[in-house]
C-alpha cells in the first residue's frame, strides 16, 4: 500500500514538473509583443521633462508580434498634479507647487 502510493505520489509530481517546465513557454509566446513609446516618430530612451503648461504628444510603435484584435492603449500619470495625459497620449505639465 505505502509503495503504490510513493509511485502515485512520484508520477504526480513529476507530472507537476513537466507541467511547470512547458507553461513558461506558452506565457513567452504570449508576451511576444514589443511597443516602443515615440515623441514625434522618434523612439524615447531617455526621461522626458515638461514645462510648466507645456505639451509633448507621445504615441507607440509596434515593433514586433500583432496587436491583438480589441486592444487599446490607456495613458494615465503617476503623477496628475504634476503632469497630466489625455487619451490620445498629449502630457501637459502643471504647476501645483
Amino acid at each position: 500500500m505505502k509503495s503504490r502510493f510513493k509511485q502515485i505520489t512520484s508520477s504526480f509530481l513529476a507530472l507537476l514538473v513537466l507541467t511547470m517546465c512547458i507553461s513558461p513557454g506558452f506565457v513567452a509566446e504570449a508576451a511576444a509583443l514589443k511597443v516602443d513609446i515615440t515623441q514625434d516618430g522618434e523612439v524615447v530612451t531617455t526621461r522626458l521633462e515638461v514645462q510648466e503648461y507645456g505639451t509633448i504628444q507621445l504615441g507607440y510603435k509596434v515593433v514586433s508580434g500583432e496587436m491583438p484584435s480589441g486592444a487599446y492603449t490607456d495613458w494615465t500619470s503617476d503623477l496628475p498634479l504634476l503632469a497630466g495625459v489625455d487619451e490620445t497620449g498629449k502630457v501637459t505639465g502643471y504647476d501645483f507647487s
